[in-house]
C-alpha cells in the first residue's frame, strides 16, 4: 500500500527529471542519454510493475513526440556501429513487443485477443473524444484492473509509435526541403537533419511498423482507433516516397491494397500478375503486384475498407509526382472500386457470405466519398508534371489492357473504367492533349482488335467521349497561337484520328461506331468547327466508296446534317468539297432512298450558292494550288 504509493511519487519525480534532462540538454550531454534510455525500456518490461511500465510509457511517449531528439539518438547511437545501443530501433522493437504479447493468441479457450484489442478501441475512443483520464495518480494505477491496465499499457504503445512515426515524417519533410534538390548539404553529424540519416531511420524501422501496423489493423473494428492506425502507416508510407525510397514505399503500398476491400470467403479475387518491385521489408512481402481485376462482383467495401481506400487516395495525391511506374499500386484498387461502385450489390447477401473482417459492408451512399476521391486524384493532374501525367496516363494504359479479359464476360453492356479514366485525364490536361492523345488511341486500338464485340462496342464508346468532350473545353494557347489556331489543331488531331479508325481494315461494327461519333460530333459541335472539316469530310466520303447499306445511312446522316444546318457556315474553301462528297452518295448504287435524298440535297445547295449575295464561283471553285493541298492533306 503505502509504500507502494510513495515509490510511485518518487518515480514520477525522476520521469519527469529524466524527461526534462533529455529533451533540453540532450545535445550537452551527448553519449549519455543512452543511460536514460536503457533505464525507461527496462522500466517498460513486462516484469515491471502496471506502475513503473505506466510511468516509463508515458515518458516514452513524450520522447517519441520531439523529432529533434529522436534525430539526435538515431545520429549518436544507431548510426555509430561501435555502439551497442541502438536507441530509436531499440525503442520501437520494445513497443513492437508490448503490442504483440497483448495481441498474442491465449494459450486458453477463452478469446483473450479479442477482449485486449476491444478494450484498447474504447480507451482510445475516450481519450480521443477528451474522456478518457490519464493515470497519473497512485490510485489510479493500483485499483486498476489487470486487463484494463494491459490495455492502457498497449494504447500507450500505439501512441508512441504514432509519435515516433511522425516525428520521421516531420524529419524527411525538413530534409527534403532544405535545398531545391530535396537533399541537405550536411550528413547530419553535426545535427543537420540530411535525407541519408532520414532514410536510415525509416530503414531500420520498417519492418517493425509495418509487422505492428498489420497486426493491428487486421484485428481493430474500431473506426477511431483504425482512424489514427491508418493516419501512422500514411505518415510512414508518405516519408518512404518524399525521400525516394521507392522499394519500401511499394511494399507498403501492396500491403494496404490488401486491406482495400473484402471477399467472402471462397470469392477472392482472380488477379493479373505484373512485374514489380521486390519487397525489402520481409519474405512475406515478396511477391508480384497484385491487381484487383475480376471478382469484384463479390467484394463489398466495410469501414475498414473505406479507411484504407481513403488513405491510398491520400498517399497518391501527395506522391503524385514520384510514384512514377508505381501507380499502377493505386490505379489498380481505382479500377475494382470503379466496377464495385457502378454494381449496386453492398447486399445482405455479401454480408451473409462471411467476409474476413467480420464488418458489415457499407451502404451505396456511404461511398460517395470515396468516388470523389478517386476522381480527385485525375482533376489534380492538371497541375503534375508533363512527364508524370504521361506515366499515370501509361500505368491507366496496363491496368485496362490487364483487365479486358475479366471484362469481356461482364453481364450486359461492358464497362472499360481504366479506359473511362483515360479520358477524364485527357480532359483535365488539354493543354497536353498531343502529348496524351497516342497513348489513349493506342491503347483504343488495342481493345478494338479484340474479338469481342462488346468490348470493341466499349472502347468506341470512350473514343466519342473523348472527342466530344475535348471539342467542348478549350484549348490553352500555346506560343503565339490565336485561339482559332489552337482549337483547330486539336479538331484536326481527333479527326484525322476518326477517320483512320474507319478507313483502316477494321470490323463493320467498328466503322458504325466512327459514324455514329461523327454525327455526335455535328450535332455538339458543328457550328465551332473550322480545321476539324477536312478530316471529317474525308471520313464522309470514304463511307460510299467503301459501300455497306448500314454505313451509307449512318454516313449520309452527317452529310444531311451538314448541308442543312452548317452550309452556310463551312468554310468557302470547303464548300467544293461537300458537294463532291454529296455527288459520291448520290452516285453509290446500294440505297436507293440515299441516292434520291442526295440528289436532293445537291439541287438545294445549289439554290444556297445562287442566293448568296457575295458568292463568287471562281474561289469556291478554282481555289487556288495552296487552298486545294490543304483540303487534301
Amino acid at each position: 500500500g503505502n509504500g507502494q504509493h510513495g515509490q510511485h511519487g518518487q518515480l514520477r519525480v525522476v520521469l519527469r527529471a529524466s524527461r526534462t534532462v533529455l529533451r533540453r540538454f540532450h545535445t550537452q550531454l551527448g553519449a549519455k542519454c543512452g543511460a536514460f534510455i536503457e533505464v525507461l525500456l527496462s522500466g517498460a518490461a513486462a516484469n515491471c510493475a502496471l506502475w513503473q511500465r505506466v510511468g516509463a510509457m508515458q515518458t516514452m511517449r513524450l520522447m517519441c513526440e520531439d523529432w529533434d531528439l529522436i534525430h539526435h539518438l538515431f545520429v549518436t547511437y544507431d548510426m555509430r556501429w561501435e555502439v551497442k545501443l541502438s536507441a530509436v530501433q531499440k525503442v520501437m522493437e520494445t513497443l513492437a513487443d508490448i503490442v504483440q504479447s497483448a495481441l498474442a493468441p491465449a494459450a486458453e479457450p477463452a478469446d483473450v485477443e479479442v477482449e485486449v484489442i476491444d478494450t484498447v478501441a474504447k480507451l482510445h475512443e475516450a481519450h480521443a473524444a477528451g474522456n478518457g483520464k490519464q493515470m497519473v495518480t497512485e490510485g489510479e494505477v493500483v485499483h486498476t484492473s489487470a486487463d484494463q491496465g494491459a490495455a492502457y499499457i498497449v494504447m500507450l504503445a500505439i501512441e508512441c509509435m504514432a509519435a515516433l512515426v511522425a516525428a520521421l515524417e516531420t524529419l524527411t519533410v525538413i530534409a527534403t526541403s532544405s535545398s531545391e534538390d530535396g537533399r541537405a548539404a550536411g550528413n547530419g553529424g553535426d545535427g543537420t537533419v540530411d535525407v541519408a540519416t532520414c532514410r536510415a531511420i525509416a530503414d531500420r524501422l520498417s519492418a517493425v511498423v509495418l509487422e505492428t501496423l498489420n497486426t493491428l489493423i487486421r484485428r481493430c473494428s474500431s473506426d477511431s482507433l483504425l482512424a489514427t492506425l491508418f493516419k501512422t502507416y500514411q505518415a510512414f508510407v508518405e516519408a518512404c516516397g518524399l525521400l525516394e525510397m521507392a522499394e519500401l514505399r511499394d511494399s507498403f503500398l501492396k500491403n494496404l491494397n490488401t486491406f482495400a476491400f473484402t471477399f467472402p470467403q471462397g470469392n477472392e479475387p482472380a488477379t493479373a500478375l505484373t512485374n514489380g518491385h521486390a519487397s525489402l521489408v520481409s519474405a512475406a512481402q515478396a511477391q508480384p503486384q497484385r491487381l484487383f481485376l475480376h471478382g469484384t462482383e463479390h467484394a463489398y467495401i466495410d469501414a475498414k475498407n473505406l479507411a484504407a481506400l481513403r488513405t491510398l487516395f491520400a498517399v497518391a495525391a501527395r506522391l503524385a509526382l514520384l510514384l512514377g511506374d508505381s501507380w499502377m499500386l493505386v490505379l489498380g484498387p481505382v479500377n475494382c472500386l470503379d466496377c464495385l461502385l457502378a454494381t449496386p450489390r453492398q447486399s445482405a447477401q455479401t454480408q451473409d457470405a462471411g467476409g474476413h473482417s467480420g464488418l458489415p459492408p457499407l451502404p451505396h451512399s456511404d461511398l460517395a466519398v470515396l468516388s470523389t476521391a478517386a476522381g480527385a486524384l485525375f482533376e489534380r493532374t492538371a497541375d503534375m508534371s508533363d512527364e508524370a501525367v504521361v506515366t499515370l496516363l501509361g500505368a491507366l494504359h496496363l491496368v485496362s489492357a490487364a483487365s479486358l479479359p475479366a471484362a469481356a464476360h461482364q453481364p450486359g453492356n461492358t464497362k472499360l473504367y481504366a479506359l473511362e479514366r483515360m479520358v477524364q485525364v485527357l480532359h483535365v490536361n488539354m493543354h497536353r492533349i498531343y502529348d496524351l492523345w497516342g497513348i489513349f488511341l493506342s491503347h483504343v486500338l488495342e481493345v478494338l482488335a479484340s474479338a469481342k464485340a462488346s468490348l470493341r462496342t466499349a472502347a468506341m464508346d470512350a473514343v466519342g467521349k473523348a472527342i466530344t468532350g475535348a471539342l467542348a473545353r478549350p484549348v490553352p494557347l500555346d506560343g503565339g497561337a490565336s485561339t482559332a489556331e489552337a482549337e483547330g489543331g486539336v479538331e484536326h488531331m481527333l479527326l484525322v484520328a476518326l477517320t483512320a479508325l474507319y478507313t483502316d481494315e477494321r470490323e463493320a461494327d467498328v466503322r458504325l461506331g466512327v459514324l455514329r461519333v461523327a454525327i455526335n460530333v455535328l450535332q455538339r459541335h458543328g457550328e465551332r468547327l473550322t480545321r476539324g472539316w477536312v478530316p471529317l469530310l474525308r471520313l464522309l466520303a470514304a463511307v460510299p466508296e467503301r459501300g455497306g447499306v448500314d454505313a451509307i445511312k449512318l454516313g449520309f446522316q452527317s452529310l444531311e446534317l451538314l448541308c442543312s444546318d452548317y452550309l452556310s457556315s463551312l468554310p468557302v474553301e470547303q464548300l467544293r468539297r461537300c458537294l463532291e462528297v454529296a455527288a459520291l452518295y448520290a452516285g453509290q448504287q446500294e440505297d436507293l432512298n440515299v441516292t434520291l435524298t442526295a440528289i436532293s440535297q445537291l439541287w438545294n445547295a445549289a439554290d444556297f450558292l445562287a442566293r448568296l449575295p457575295a458568292y463568287d464561283p471562281a474561289v469556291a471553285w478554282s481555289a487556288p494550288a495552296g487552298a486545294s493541298s490543304g483540303v487534301d492533306s
